[in-house]
């Protein structure tokens, strides 16, 4: 789910229809989603969901450690 949706009010419902479509895994791709924006997709599609925010960290963190 990227940035190029208008508010962030369609997002759950986004998530629920990449679910219908059969979708196994959601990307939230901007830098601008958070812990809350990721735990109300997955609550709409119930579905494992990467944040953009989190992976950049865990692999910084992965590179530096």
């Amino acid at each position: 789910i990227g940035c190029g949706l208008r508010g962030w009010e369609n997002v759950p419902g986004a998530a629920g229809a990449l679910r219908r479509a059969g979708a196994q895994l959601i990307v939230m791709d901007c830098m601008g989603y958070t812990l809350q924006h990721k735990r109300e997709v997955v609550a709409a599609a119930g579905l494992p969901t990467i944040l953009a925010g989190t992976a950049v960290a865990r692999v910084a963190r992965e590179l530096l450690s």
